[in-house]
């Protein structure tokens, strides 16, 4: 997948923080520097109307929390396992973790979170990090679901299957280029899944289908792609049920491009794969890719 900015990754401290950025790593610093960035939470003044206002209040935070914070930074960059030749970097901001996550967003090729917290309520403006910041971050997201919660080490190559969900809008299509290149860097299968249960015409589904895969071939010309055709009026539970087997789920997401200013970017789909995923989920963001213009679509 094309990275037009650093890949930045949301770190806690947590194991599951951890792996994130070792995925990310492993993945994405041969395409841009990663930038590991942990947030200390911090409280706005209480009863002030004015510095409660979203973006109007900023803090430096205490030197007790600037060690707080590169303590967690430290901890993982102890057991980070980094390739010649990559560019990891490093900050501790302060405010609420979302928001300030989310304003890396704004400027980053990538964010990459850990699944810790993903089946929490949903709290405060954004909500919390892993169910609150895909819907509302500009570029795309991933939030990374290691094959156990384990602190072990994931050194063994994944030979899992890539799985992106697939319609005729130019959202999934963006997200099958993703989960292309993915795959085909990674040596693995692409799997298209289309959940036949909400079409009306399962015969031009199967050609559009064909179409697709014969696209996604002709881009990217040593993929392994196949189709999966599965019976369910559910999309959200059929995708996540085709995830069980995969390192990573790919959809499409609502981008700044057609969205312009909308707080919520997230599809159905989208929005409820975010829980249920078995896997890494990644949300691609809409983009004009020129590539787009050669795939056809059935009338």
């Amino acid at each position: 997948m094309k990275i037009s900015g650093d890949v930045v990754v949301g770190i806690d401290g947590s194991g599951s923080s951890r792996k994130a950025a070792q995925f990310a790593v492993d993945n994405f610093a041969q395409d841009a520097p990663v930038d590991l960035v942990t947030v200390i939470k911090t409280e706005r003044p209480a009863g002030d109307y004015e510095h409660n206002l979203p973006g109007t209040f900023t803090t430096v935070g205490t030197p007790e929390d600037r060690e707080k914070g590169q303590a967690a930074i430290e901890r993982v960059m102890s057991k980070l396992v980094v390739p010649e030749g990559a560019q990891v970097k490093s900050r501790v901001l302060f405010g609420d973790p979302a928001e300030e996550l989310d304003k890396c967003g704004m400027d980053a090729g990538l964010l990459v979170i850990g699944h810790h917290g993903s089946d929490q309520p949903v709290a405060g403006r954004i909500g919390t990090v892993s169910r609150g910041l895909p819907g509302h971050a500009l570029c795309p997201v991933v939030i990374h679901r290691p094959i156990d919660d384990s602190e072990g080490s994931e050194d063994a190559r994944d030979e899992r299957p890539v799985v992106v969900g697939m319609d005729t809008s130019e959202y999934s299509a963006v997200a099958a280029l993703d989960a292309a290149a993915f795959a085909q860097r990674a040596g693995v299968p692409l799997h298209v899944v289309v959940a036949t249960g909400t079409l009306d015409n399962s015969e031009r589904a199967n050609s559009q289908v064909d179409f697709d895969l014969t696209w996604l071939r002709s881009e990217f010309r040593d993929l392994k792609a196949s189709a999966k055709f599965v019976e369910s009026s559910n999309p959200v539970q059929a995708l996540a049920e085709a995830s069980a087997d995969a390192q990573l789920l790919c959809i499409g997401k609502r981008g700044v491009n057609l969205f312009h200013g909308m707080a919520v970017q997230l599809g159905r789909a989208a929005a409820g794969l975010v829980t249920e995923a078995r896997s890494s989920l990644l949300l691609s963001t809409f983009r004009d890719d020129p590539r787009l213009a050669s795939r056809r679509i059935i009338n």
